[in-house]
């Protein structure tokens, strides 16, 4: 196989004008040119491809960095839905008692006001029983005149 040249990659004959400059061999006329070489060109893709590599890796480090943020903020907003949660319940708890010791007050102050009820009606009953006593209707004379009878 026949040298070729490191610019135009055309074979390299024995009355060519050549050039070697370090480990690369060239035509006269492609190294006045001032084209690249393939190993030039090569060196350029792979500082290229390095900067490429690097840029990626550092998003992917952003990434990966966000990610973790995000399940940070995932297990924080997690733990105040727990803790919102207990709270929640614990209101429901609250509200149970409150209604269960307000229907207990409504049963005791409606036990009250038919007790009290009951013993006014009570006092109404003994009140008239005294004030409704029968009267008397004899003559004053007749009824000192049986007391002193008595005595």
């Amino acid at each position: 196989m026949p040298a070729t040249c490191a610019i135009c990659q055309q074979p390299i004959i024995a009355r060519h004008d050549v050039r070697v400059f370090g480990t690369e061999v060239m035509h006269r006329a492609c190294a006045i040119s001032g084209r690249q070489t393939v190993a030039v060109k090569q060196q350029q893709e792979i500082a290229t491809l390095r900067a490429e590599l690097s840029a990626a890796r550092e998003a992917e480090r952003r990434a990966v960095s966000e990610v973790q943020r995000a399940r940070a903020a995932q297990c924080r907003a997690e733990d105040a839905l727990r803790a919102m949660t207990a709270r929640h319940a614990d209101a429901l708890i609250v509200r149970d008692e409150a209604c269960a010791a307000e229907a207990t007050a409504g049963r005791l102050l409606t036990q009250a006001l038919r007790e009290r009820d009951d013993a006014r009606s009570e006092l109404a009953k003994r009140t008239t029983a005294h004030t409704d006593a029968p009267e008397d209707t004899r003559d004053p004379a007749v009824i000192r005149a049986s007391l002193l009878e008595l005595d």
